[in-house]
């Protein structure tokens, strides 16, 4: 199941095919059982809700995108796998996160930034624990090109480094200390909560961008959603993210 934004929308009722065969035996979280495992086929079945952004997963948001995402959650049927992709985050960061701290994005709307995927984060973290989930978390992709004659490149430019900003620190937060072997009475910060590490090969080279790239011209579907070419992008990073594919 695929919930969130509208960016759940590019996986819809597409096939996933993980096969635990293609991951390296030096990975310590796969165990030999796993491995043994026959190609696992999910078909993507999405539960948008429609507007949602990472900072309404918080608890305490009263709107009406946090009970939406609540309602998803309790539609899930329980006879099927334990896992879900999360998408959100890509309207925090293009409808501004900081507000007037946008202004002074270099000096310090990086810490509004942070504050927000750690929130973001946490409130996943209680989520799956509340309804006894693996949420697998996508990533911001880039936005396409667009021209700069329109009059809106700063606004784009500061989206491009906002989305940058929030997908190192994701990757920060949850891939961290997850390559290498924890004690068993030792949890992950993020239990349950895997990201999805895909967004650097969605990457497309341009000096003009501020970040020095944006979204690869073969997934642009309407220059802010990607299309369903990524979905062998999010198979093989289903398979490396350190989840438990048993749970798919």
């Amino acid at each position: 199941f695929v919930v969130g934004d509208s960016h759940v929308l590019s996986l819809a009722w597409q096939t996933l095919c993980i096969d635990p065969s293609k991951v390296s035996r030096n990975n310590y979280d796969l165990q030999n059982d796993v491995q043994e495992q026959s190609p696992i086929h999910r078909t993507a079945i999405p539960f948008p809700a429609t507007g949602m952004k990472a900072w309404h997963v918080r608890p305490s948001t009263q709107f009406f995108t946090h009970y939406n995402l609540r309602a998803c959650l309790q539609r899930l049927p329980s006879f099927s796998g334990r896992s879900i992709i999360l998408s959100a985050g890509e309207i925090d960061c293009r409808e501004g996160i900081g507000g007037s701290l946008l202004q002074g994005y270099y000096s310090n709307c990086s810490d509004a930034v942070e504050r927000t995927v750690i929130e973001f984060l946490t409130a996943l973290t209680n989520l799956a624990e509340e309804y006894q989930l693996q949420i697998l978390v996508m990533p911001v992709a880039p936005h396409a090109y667009r021209s700069e004659k329109n009059g809106k490149s700063m606004g784009r430019a500061r989206r491009r480094e906002t989305m940058c900003l929030w997908n190192e620190i994701l990757r920060r937060e949850l891939t961290c200390g997850r390559s290498l072997p924890q004690p068993n009475n030792l949890q992950s910060k993020y239990d349950r909560v895997f990201l999805l590490d895909y967004e650097r090969k969605l990457q497309h080279a341009d000096t003009n961008s501020p970040v020095g790239y944006v979204l690869h011209p073969s997934y642009n579907a309407d220059y802010t959603h990607v299309n369903g070419a990524i979905l062998p992008l999010v198979e093989d990073a289903i398979l490396h993210c350190g989840c438990d594919l048993t749970l798919l």
